[in-house]
């Protein structure tokens, strides 16, 4: 007969010590409390950070959700939203994350692993846009949404995007937190990453059976696509995902590493100069 330690072997891929606690990320109130506790964990450190003088646009940002979370209804679901601010273009952007440039907006609500699970009825929504609109369309993506900006821009008919350097592969195998949870398994050690690396785990491993040119992009662009993708070099807590893209990018993804604003009205002159 098995006992409380068999299913919760921290040697089990599923399994996770976090804040001193063992979590099964398979069971969904195990999950569901684990969640509330990232989030919390999140909360508080980007407050103090704010109190230092640091991260206080994030610390807003991320406040701004987990209230808009609160007073949600649970049976709300995600969905796109068009902005027209009487621009030139049209960004298509991620959970309110907005470029900073004047632009009409096509928004995507929700967290990576919902849109995730919303990718093609997503791709669906870019194309009508497309069809639509006499704007040009772009994707724009950063954060926790970098890598669903890549993809979309793959998969759906858009093929441009601006992205600034974040979270570029949700996948199980490829991710490098994922790769260091696997690994410290293999020595019989626990992995904890801070609380957005959490997440991104969690994410990983709700799509596993989720075409890996959905979750890695970077890894799996065609020809078409045409990126530009911001990137302030050795960037705290992302230097895992530098490390990636310059391993795995193609020619059809630009790195620039300075002067980004100056690089984003560029790309925008040449978006409306078609």
């Amino acid at each position: 007969m098995k006992t409380f330690e068999d299913y919760y072997d921290l040697k089990q891929p599923n399994i996770v010590k976090w804040y001193g606690k063992l979590y099964n990320i398979a069971d969904d109130i195990d999950r569901y409390y684990l969640e509330k506790q990232i989030e919390h964990h999140r909360y508080r450190l980007l407050y103090r950070n704010s109190i230092e003088g640091k991260l206080r646009t994030e610390y807003t940002l991320y406040r701004k959700e987990l209230i808009n979370r609160i007073n949600s209804s649970p049976v709300e679901t995600s969905k796109a939203q068009y902005t027209d601010n009487r621009e030139s273009t049209i960004a298509v952007v991620f959970n309110s994350e907005y470029p900073d440039y004047p632009c009409d907006t096509f928004n995507i609500a929700g967290t990576p692993t919902e849109i995730l699970g919303d990718f093609y009825k997503n791709t669906a929504a870019i194309n009508h846009l497309l069809l639509e609109s006499d704007k040009p369309v772009w994707i724009y993506a950063k954060g926790l949404y970098t890598a669903l900006g890549i993809a979309y821009t793959e998969h759906s008919d858009c093929g441009i995007a601006y992205v600034e350097h974040g979270v570029n592969s949700y996948s199980w195998r490829h991710n490098p937190h994922c790769r260091r949870h696997r690994i410290a398994k293999e020595k019989d050690r626990n992995y904890e990453p801070v609380p957005k690396h959490k997440s991104t785990i969690l994410t990983a491993w709700d799509h596993q059976t989720t075409a890996e040119a959905v979750t890695d992009p970077v890894r799996h662009l065609s020809e078409s696509p045409r990126i530009t993708y911001a990137l302030e070099p050795e960037t705290a807590g992302l230097e895992l995902y530098q490390d990636y893209i310059y391993d795995w990018k193609g020619p059809n993804i630009q790195i620039v590493t300075e002067h980004h604003a100056h690089h984003l009205r560029l790309f925008i002159k040449n978006l409306t100069n078609r």
